[in-house]
C-alpha cells in the first residue's frame, strides 16, 4: 500500500470543490474540506464566512449547487438529513434544542425508539437501561437517565446531546462517525468545559470530529488541524503546531484585526447612536440601587449598586448566582430569592416588576438566546419592537407596523447588521447578526441599564469587537452595563468594576478602572 492510499484510507469525510448560491448570494465558491479519523478540525471564520452553510451541507440539511463528497475514500450523496446520517454523520448545534418534558433517555434516543423493541412493543425499561450502560461507560453515572431534560444547565444539556450522537452511532452499528460540533463551548462553565476537553480526547480515538468556534485560544487547545474560511472561500489551512507558533496567521486568515486590545474599544467607540439617555446629576451618581438581596434561603444578603455610565462584569463559576442577579434586577422571578418590592433608578423608587422596569428603561438580554430571546420566525423589525410592545402594552398605544420598520432599518444601519431587508425572519441571520438584532431590541426603549447575560456568547471575534465598541460608546452617554460573562479575558479588558459571585452572594469586587487586574486574580476568588 502507497503512501498515498494510506492518507485516503485516513480520511473520513471530504468535500471538495462545493459551492452554495442564495439567490445573488455566493455563501460558498470552491470550498474544499478533509476531516482525518482520530484528529479534530477546528473550523474558523467570521461571521457571513460561510461556515453554517458548510455545516449545513455536510449533514445534508441543504444541497450543494457543487462539488462532491466522499466518505471513507467513496463517493456518496448528501441531499438529506437521512442521507448524512446513514452515512454516519452527526451534528450537534448551537442552542441544541430539547424537549424540556423529556427524561434525558428519551431525549438521547429521540427518533431511533423502534429499536428498543419487547413483544412487538417500544420498551422504556430497555432504552433507559441502554441509557445508563452508555453514560456509565462515559464516565457520566452523575446523570440519572430519569432526570427531565429542562432541569439541566445548558452545558449538561450540550453534554448529553454529544452522548445522543455517541449513542445512535452505536445503534446504528457506525463504526467511526463524523461528528460536527457547532459552537459547542459557548454555554459551558467552566468545570463543564474541563469535562467536555476530555471527552473529546476520548471521542477522538474512534470518531473524527469537526468543531466550529470563534475562540481561537480553544481552535489551538483542541484542534489538530485548522481550516479558515473567508467570504465562502478556502482562506488558509494549517496544522496546530503551525498555528500555535503564528497565531497572528489565524486572525489574519479570519480577516479580523482583533489582536488590538479590546479595551481599545472603549477609546475607539465610533458608533454613532441615536438613543437618548435620562442621565442622572454626574457620572459618579448611583444609578441602579437593589439592597439586601438573598438568592436563596442560605445565602447571605448583599447590596448592589450600579454608577450611572459604569460597566460592570459579574464573574463566578456556575451557579455562583452570577445569572440570577441579572434576572432578579430584570424583574424575574428567581426560584428561591427573597422577593423585594422595590428598587431605586436613580434615587427614585421603582416597582421590581418586568413592565415597570422596561418603561424605566431597564433591560435585560438572556444568555439563552435561542430559549429566551430569539423569535425565528418573526421579522427582524418584529423582534426589535418586542420589548417596546410589552412597555407600551399599558399605555394604551397601537402597533405601527410602518414605524416598527423605519426604526429597525435605522438601528440595522447603526448595528451594520448584515441583512438586506428587515422583513425578513430572524432565522435567516447567522448567530453573530441575531444578537446585534437582541441588542437592537434593548436599544429601542431608550436604555439607562442594560443587564446582558454573556452578550457575546458564541459569535465571531469581529462582531464581537464590534458589540463591545457599541457597549463603550453607550457608556459614554451615560448608560450603565451589568455583563455576566464566563470568559475572565473579555470581563477584565472591558469592565469598570468586577463584582465575583460565589455561593450566591457577592464575596469580592475588584476595581478595574485602569485595566489592570489580572484574570488569575478573579478566578482564585471565583473557586
Amino acid at each position: 500500500m502507497t503512501e498515498s492510499d494510506t492518507a485516503s484510507r485516513s480520511v473520513a469525510l471530504e468535500g471538495r470543490e462545493l459551492s452554495k448560491r442564495y439567490g445573488a448570494t455566493q455563501a460558498l465558491q470552491d470550498v474544499s474540506i478533509r476531516l482525518e479519523r482520530g484528529q479534530v478540525t477546528a473550523l474558523a471564520g467570521g461571521n457571513g464566512a460561510g461556515k453554517s452553510t458548510l455545516i449545513r451541507l455536510l449533514t445534508g440539511v441543504e444541497r450543494a449547487d457543487h462539488g462532491v463528497f466522499l466518505r471513507n475514500g467513496v463517493l456518496v450523496r448528501l441531499q438529506t438529513r437521512h442521507d448524512a446520517t446513514a452515512a454516519g454523520i452527526f451534528c450537534v448545534y448551537q442552542d441544541q434544542p430539547s424537549v424540556g418534558g423529556f427524561e434525558v433517555y428519551r431525549q438521547i434516543y429521540l427518533g431511533y425508539e423502534n429499536h428498543f423493541r419487547r413483544h412487538g412493543l417500544i420498551s422504556n425499561t430497555l432504552m433507559r437501561q441502554a441509557c445508563g450502560e452508555l453514560l456509565g461507560e462515559l464516565g457520566l453515572s452523575s446523570i440519572s437517565p430519569n432526570q427531565r431534560m429542562g432541569t439541566l444547565s445548558p452545558g449538561i444539556r450540550e453534554v448529553v446531546a454529544l452522548v445522543g450522537v455517541i449513542g445512535v452511532s452505536q445503534l446504528l452499528k457506525v463504526e467511526h462517525p463524523v461528528i460536527l460540533l457547532d459552537e459547542p463551548t459557548s454555554a459551558l462553565s467552566v468545570e463543564e468545559l474541563r469535562f467536555l476537553t476530555a471527552f473529546i480526547e476520548l471521542l477522538k480515538s474512534r470518531s473524527a470530529l469537526l468543531f466550529v468556534s470563534h475562540r481561537v485560544t480553544e481552535v489551538l487547545q483542541w484542534a489538530d488541524a485548522v481550516c479558515v474560511l473567508r467570504d465562502g472561500r478556502n482562506a488558509d489551512f494549517m496544522s496546530r503546531q503551525t498555528a500555535s507558533t503564528d497565531r497572528d496567521r489565524v486572525y489574519r486568515a479570519m480577516g479580523g484585526a482583533y489582536r488590538q486590545s479590546l479595551a481599545d474599544s472603549k477609546a475607539a467607540g465610533s458608533e454613532k447612536l441615536t438613543t437618548s439617555v435620562a442621565t442622572a446629576d454626574s457620572p459618579s451618581s448611583i444609578r441602579f440601587s437593589l439592597p439586601g438581596v438573598r438568592l436563596h434561603a442560605h445565602a447571605p444578603a448583599f447590596d448592589f449598586q450600579v454608577r450611572t455610565g459604569e460597566i460592570v462584569g459579574l464573574a463566578g463559576v456556575e451557579g455562583s448566582g452570577k445569572e440570577e442577579v441579572l434576572r432578579f434586577c430584570a424583574g424575574l422571578a428567581v426560584v428561591g430569592a427573597r422577593e423585594c418590592a422595590t428598587v431605586d433608578i436613580d434615587g427614585q423608587p421603582c416597582r421590581r416588576r418586568l413592565a415597570d422596569l422596561l418603561r424605566a428603561g431597564i433591560v435585560y438580554l438572556s444568555g439563552e438566546r435561542q430559549r429566551e430571546g430569539v423569535f425565528g420566525r418573526l421579522s427582524i423589525a418584529e423582534n426589535m419592537a418586542v420589548s417596546r410592545r410589552i412597555a407600551e402594552r399599558n399605555e394604551g398605544l397601537y402597533i405601527r407596523r410602518d414605524d416598527e420598520r423605519r426604526r429597525a432599518e435605522r438601528l440595522v444601519s447603526t448595528l451594520s447588521i448584515k441583512v438586506s431587508d428587515v422583513s425578513a425572519p430572524l432565522q435567516s441571520l447567522s448567530g453573530g447578526n441575531q444578537q446585534k438584532v437582541l441588542l437592537g431590541r434593548c436599544l429601542e426603549l431608550k436604555p439607562r441599564l442594560m443587564l446582558l447575560d454573556n452578550v457575546t456568547r458564541g459569535v465571531d471575534i469581529g462582531t464581537k469587537a464590534s458589540i463591545y465598541r457599541l457597549l463603550h460608546s453607550l457608556a459614554e452617554t451615560g448608560v450603565s452595563l451589568v455583563l455576566a460573562g464566563d470568559d475572565l479575558d473579555e470581563l477584565v479588558s472591558v469592565t469598570d468594576r468586577i463584582v465575583v459571585f460565589r455561593g450566591g452572594t457577592l464575596v469580592r469586587e475588584f476595581d478595574n478602572v485602569r485595566r489592570t487586574i489580572d484574570p488569575l486574580q478573579v478566578l482564585a476568588s471565583m473557586v
